[in-house]
């Protein structure tokens, strides 16, 4: 592990990296934040559907229906 050649590709990406514009950044940003909504709108349904089916395995347990083979 050779520090002096680490540390030169260190300083070289520092120094070709830069700032985004406005555009470039807003368009990152909607992008991220529409990942986000659809990661938890996903995240909503299966939380649903579980309460769902757990809601509906306890109710047929409690009044002793017989589970759905599958």
């Amino acid at each position: 592990m050779e520090l002096p050649t680490e540390l030169s590709s260190y300083v070289r990406v520092l120094k070709l990296a830069s700032t985004p514009s406005y555009t470039e950044f807003s368009q990152i940003a909607k992008i991220a934040g529409a990942g986000i909504v659809i990661v938890g709108i996903l995240g909503f349904i299966i939380a649903q559907l579980m309460g769902f089916l757990v809601v509906s395995f306890i109710q047929d347990a409690a009044t002793g229906a017989a589970l759905a083979p599958w």
